[in-house]
């Protein structure tokens, strides 16, 4: 019998979330793949962006299946201004936060250098994922700095 991947109704993430998911135990139940598939869809969603996107799931189990998603490894929890956004793992790697107003942007792909970097001051123990660079007071994104009183 063909997967739903196979079929084509699947993308290929959301397969292997669901396929993590079964592998862990866990049932990939609608929700679950609705949500995921939310995220591979569009990464940086808020929980109610992801329920707006998602009627069919209450916010209660939009909230429950977001936090095992992030604890089985499945999806990431970025916490840029007050709020709490998601990604799937395995997404954009190198991403700047600009805390004042939340928003998040991928930057080019320039993650080896990124990577020689961390290697030469961690050692080559260490497994570079992603990496998140963060704008607070001076580091903004151009609607912050066009809004406020800073210039460079």
């Amino acid at each position: 019998m063909a997967t739903r991947l196979e079929r084509g109704l699947l993308q290929p993430e959301v397969e292997r979330a669901a396929r993590k998911l079964r592998d862990l135990g866990y049932k990939a139940t609608p929700q679950r793949v609705a949500i995921v598939k939310t995220l591979a869809d569009q990464p940086y969603q808020k929980p109610h962006e992801i329920r707006q996107r998602c009627p069919q799931v209450s916010l209660v189990t939009v909230y429950r299946t977001l936090n095992l998603l992030k604890e089985l490894g499945i999806a990431r929890r970025l916490s840029p201004g007050d709020d709490s956004c998601y990604e799937l793992v395995g997404g954009q790697a190198l991403r700047f936060v600009c805390e004042p107003c939340g928003r998040i942007f991928d930057l080019p792909e320039r993650t080896s250098e990124v990577e020689r970097g961390l290697l030469e001051l961690a050692g080559p123990a260490v497994e570079v994922t992603h990496v998140e660079v963060y704008g607070r007071s001076i580091g903004r994104c151009e609607v912050c700095l066009e809004n406020s009183d800073w210039k460079a």
